[in-house]
């Protein structure tokens, strides 16, 4: 027994005192202060130290690389995991890999951390051989894995721990409880499609002749681009200064902030090119009734979609924007890119500047932005903060979307025609010197976005104007309505001045979403 006891003790101290050391590092995160997290650390080791031995090292195995992946995920995106993401590992495999291998610095404390587990691992086993096992205990391991697996499944519809990261929780618990959701309901969900939310459609828009008089739309989608990075909304970096100058000189350019349709841009750009409030909207959405590009096809506009991002990267969002409505699609792949490799935002300007605007036109413009890795995102000589960190590297990519924005709206102002501009984000970001991440629900930096707008020789609505700035926020959803409107649609009876949705990482509404009252600020997780 003495030799299970001092199994249990090296391992329990082991990882609660790496978990103390991380812990440290981040101004974020509090050290464990309840007793019984000490307690469920010491109970697990107790009982994998009278498990037979091939499954004991197997058990450790899976507890010490879980615990390596959340300090590499906290280390990265500022967050424990959520079960949702191991879907969106393989989705975005590519994507992940391209990132990662910039910041490789994020992997120096887990690989450190992994070493220790392993040589103490090796060594503890050694020492502890003689240890009591009891074969039958593991059939007790498998009963204590599999009930709360399907327990959750039976319950689904309920919000259940693990869905959701507690950082006041062991590092030991929360990967448990995540793996656990993921098994007993994030996948058997996704594979079975399954809806934890209830469907939602909008009312079919009906046209509105009196306001079908503008030459040209022009939308831009930006990527990644939180407000609370952008000079013009108050940050304390000049990283927008032709915006800034715009707003002081120009009565027609008007910012204003807003909720995001989604965490992510696979559920953000579907809700705002198809003009959607709610999660799972999705059946409405293959519907395409309220597709922009299908509403401006019936009142005579040709249709594009630019893009500068790779073509791999929408393999899943075209899908859902209406590609059969579109005349002209462009991404990266037209410039010779390969279909990961997403091109500079210049080439926006480019595809605009070939565009017949003695027409009518509808033009969607989708930058990849402040799309991580930041410092591939702009030219190799521009850098006008530096680049010795994150935060360099992302203010780099703002200054560039501002120049690259500016181009647009001076270019706008060249044609002798009535053009309203949009641009807004598709979600935002969160960054320091040391970390960077979006998709957290509790961080109103990867969800609050600009939305700007320019008109060119003629005057946006006034009351829509003022009710858009009757509140501290408005969304992407009142941002689609108004592109509608200016499309020929009666859609200024929907603009919701009273809350909004960001969906989390999936459009069916499964990895959650948030419910955001927009004259309070004050927001519900569901």
């Amino acid at each position: 027994m003495k030799y299970n006891i001092l199994y249990t003790i090296i391992f329990s101290i082991l990882f609660i005192s790496l978990e103390f050391f991380f812990r440290i590092e981040y101004e974020t995160l509090e050290n464990i202060t309840k007793t019984s997290n000490y307690v469920e650390i010491f109970l697990i080791f107790f009982l994998l130290s009278f498990l037979p031995k091939k499954i004991a090292n197997i058990s450790l195995t899976f507890l010490a690389t879980m615990f390596i992946i959340e300090v590499l995920h906290f280390n990265y995106f500022g967050y424990f995991l959520f079960p949702t993401e191991f879907i969106l590992l393989f989705q975005k495999f590519h994507e992940v890999l391209e990132t990662g291998v910039t910041v490789l610095n994020v992997l120096i404390l887990p690989i450190i951390f992994a070493l220790i587990i392993a040589l103490t691992a090796y060594f503890t086993n050694k020492l502890t051989k003689k240890r009591i096992i009891y074969n039958k205990l593991k059939y007790i391991l498998y009963l204590i894995i599999l009930i709360p697996i399907v327990n959750t499944g039976i319950h689904y519809k309920k919000r259940t721990l693990g869905e959701r990261p507690n950082t006041n929780k062991s590092i030991l618990k929360n990967e448990l409880y995540v793996v656990k959701a993921f098994l007993g309901k994030t996948l058997p969900l996704t594979l079975l499609d399954i809806q934890t939310v209830q469907k939602y459609a909008n009312d079919k828009f009906t046209k509105n002749t009196q306001t079908n008089n503008l030459d040209t739309i022009v939308l831009v989608i930006g990527e990644s681009l939180s407000l609370h990075y952008m000079n013009l909304y108050g940050y304390d970096i000049k990283n927008t200064p032709n915006l800034l100058k715009l707003q002081k000189n120009d009565t027609h350019f008007i910012a204003l902030k807003a909720t995001s349709a989604g965490m992510y841009t696979d559920t953000s750009i579907p809700m705002i090119i198809n003009a959607e409030k709610r999660p799972n909207a999705i059946n409405h959405i293959l519907s395409n009734e309220t597709n922009l590009f299908k509403l401006a096809k019936e009142n005579g506009f040709n249709t594009y979609f630019i893009s500068a991002q790779a073509k791999d990267g929408f393999s899943y969002i075209r899908n859902y924007i209406g590609l059969k409505y579109i005349d002209k699609y462009v991404d990266s792949s037209n410039y010779g890119f390969d279909k990961y490799t997403s091109a500079l935002d210049n080439i926006l300007e480019k595809e605009l500047e070939q565009i017949d605007f003695s027409q009518k036109n509808f033009i969607v413009l989708n930058m990849i932005g402040s799309h991580e890795p930041y410092e591939i995102r702009v030219p190799k000589d521009f850098k006008p903060f530096g680049s010795s960190n994150h935060l360099d590297n992302y203010n780099n990519t703002v200054a560039y979307t501002d120049s690259i924005l500016n181009n647009i709206i001076q270019f706008i102002k060249e044609k002798n025609k009535k053009i309203l501009f949009l641009f807004t984000s598709d979600h935002g970001q969160h960054v320091t010197k040391q970390s960077l991440g979006k998709g957290n629900l509790n961080d109103i930096r990867d969800y609050q976005v600009p939305v700007i707008l320019y008109s060119h020789n003629f005057d946006i609505n006034n009351s829509l104007i003022k009710r858009l700035k009757s509140t501290k926020l408005t969304s992407h959803y009142n941002m689609a309505l108004l592109a509608s409107y200016y499309l020929g649609y009666n859609t200024l009876k929907y603009i919701d001045t009273n809350r909004s949705f960001i969906d989390g990482n999936e459009l069916s509404g499964n990895g959650g979403y948030i419910e955001y009252n927009l004259k309070t600020n004050e927001h519900t997780i569901k």
